[in-house]
């Protein structure tokens, strides 16, 4: 059985960041784990295509460098902030086609300075729960010009583009992959970045609620969490010992960042290993984005991990 190769790379404005799985004989293994710096910081939201890909290309051009990628499949994740999310009411009863026009029109309504022909609009439902008592839909939209893009790069260098998440969400996914997800308690995972922070709940691995915040200062983190568990509007009888499970991500998040929010708001949040239970290659043991920043790479971890 020939291997199976699949690259997640996690773009955001300061650098590319790597994660390669391999499917080898039904045996799946990490094989390689690496970031690249930019020189020139980009604007993702508003510098022009040509720069991006610009940086781009020469992020990826030094990953070659240091190391083989075998994977001509890739997927991206892209930050948060570049999406357009919304959770309403799902009427089960639409057709998928139909479904996605609706919901085109809801994002123009809370989003009025897009055009809704130029977004790529996908949805996903969260059923009903002891802490739902209506479906929603998250709904997450995002410009068709970074489609393009991506396509545009992915075609420049002979790769096939599988997948494109948030990064949250994709870091989500990691978490259900290495953690069995057997029971109906209440999950909480927090990742924040330089300019947002987003809050996903969830049972049994799956999404039931996602919040995404602009950030100005940590003291806006706090204070966040503390009117979503005490004052939340879509999810009834939540409580803070209610929620089992805390995770924390994101790049530059540390220990002493979930200690402090421990502190605050009185809930342990564990730093997210996304490679705790996959086997790696043994080159991988020192590696240092391995062992010491594993916590960073939970977003190009969890879409390389749809190889499964």
């Amino acid at each position: 059985m020939d291997n199976i190769y699949h690259a997640g790379l996690s773009l955001s404005n300061l650098k590319l960041q790597m994660v390669e799985m391999a499917k080898k004989s039904n045996h799946f293994s990490l094989e390689n784990v690496d970031e690249v710096y930019f020189n020139d910081p980009l604007d993702l939201a508003n510098d022009k295509e040509t720069k991006i890909m610009s940086v781009l290309q020469n992020a990826y051009n030094e990953l070659l460098l240091k190391k083989t990628i075998n994977s001509t499949n890739v997927s991206f994740t892209l930050p948060a902030n570049l999406f357009y999310v919304l959770q309403i009411p799902y009427e089960p009863r639409l057709l998928y086609s139909d479904q996605v026009e609706e919901f085109r029109k809801q994002i123009s309504i809370a989003y009025p300075f897009l055009s809704s022909s130029n977004l790529v609009v996908r949805f996903f439902t969260t059923g009903t729960n002891s802490f739902l008592k209506t479906e929603t839909a998250v709904i997450v939209a995002l410009e068709r010009k970074y489609l393009v893009l991506i396509n545009a790069f992915c075609k420049n260098n002979n790769l096939t583009l599988k997948y494109i998440d948030n990064v949250h969400l994709a870091s989500e996914k990691a978490l259900f992959a290495i953690h069995a997800y057997d029971t109906a308690e209440l999950t909480m995972s927090l990742y924040i970045a330089n300019e947002y922070f987003s809050l996903i709940f969830s049972l049994k691995g799956k999404p039931i609620y996602y919040k995404l915040v602009p950030l100005v200062k940590f003291s806006e983190v706090v204070d966040f969490l503390r009117d979503e568990i005490i004052k939340n509007d879509l999810i009834e009888r939540l409580s803070s010992n209610l929620i089992k499970t805390a995770y924390i991500t994101g790049d530059g998040v540390s220990q002493t960042i979930a200690d402090k929010l421990q502190n605050e708001v009185g809930i342990k949040f564990k730093l997210f290993n996304p490679f705790e239970s996959i086997s790696p290659n043994a080159k991988l043991l020192s590696n240092n984005n391995y062992s010491s920043k594993f916590n960073s790479f939970s977003p190009s971890a969890g879409i390389s991990y749809r190889l499964a």
